[in-house]
């Protein structure tokens, strides 16, 4: 089992990454999140990882941080919830807010993840409360968000929904949030968050 590399980055992309370990290229899945934090090819890169064998594939999947090596083998232990389809909610959320949607029972929040419908959100917040609240004590530098935050967190995953990169998208919504007075409402943030995507 291969549970972490540690070597130069050979080439990189929003979904993968080539890791060079004792002269072996290693072909990485990786979240945008992942992706985000990588540094210049031909730098030393380390990743936690998960290696996967199945009957018709050989997978390797990596992560930058342990909350969400945590968060992925959470999502997989769920039946009807694969590999890529977990890659693709940790590049539209965090594991805090991912957590947090679960321990809350915030179906609207996990029914805009790639992937996920009512029936399967439903099924996180059945399945995997306990890990979520486990998940959130493991690490300290993770802590339950504020209403403000969550309704942040909605408004990024959203914008992901539409299309736009995570690094737009939490632009746009910062910007948005400071420009609004009084209660925050997420109706409104995404709204105003949109107009700052076309600057």
């Amino acid at each position: 089992m291969i549970a972490s590399l540690n070597g130069k980055l050979i080439s990189r992309s929003t979904t993968a990454a080539v890791v060079e370990c004792g002269g072996v290229g290693y072909f990485v899945n990786v979240s945008i999140a992942t992706s985000d934090k990588l540094p210049e090819i031909g730098q030393n890169v380390f990743l936690l990882t998960v290696f996967q064998m199945r009957e018709d594939a050989v997978n390797l999947y990596g992560f930058s941080s342990e909350s969400e090596r945590e968060a992925f083998n959470m999502l997989t232990s769920v039946s009807g919830i694969g590999a890529k389809t977990s890659l693709g909610i940790l590049s539209s959320v965090s594991p805090e807010s991912l957590s947090n949607f679960i321990i809350n029972q915030n179906l609207p929040a996990l029914q805009k993840m790639p992937g996920i419908g009512k029936k399967t959100a439903e099924r996180l917040c059945f399945e995997l409360r306990d890990k979520a609240i486990n998940l959130l004590g493991s690490d300290s530098s993770i802590s339950p968000v504020t209403p403000n935050q969550a309704i942040v967190n909605e408004s990024v995953a959203a914008l992901i929904a539409l299309g736009y990169n995570k690094n737009t998208a939490e632009k746009a919504v910062k910007s948005a949030q400071s420009s609004i007075s009084g209660e925050l409402k997420i109706e409104n943030l995404i709204k105003v968050a949109l107009k700052y995507t076309m600057n």
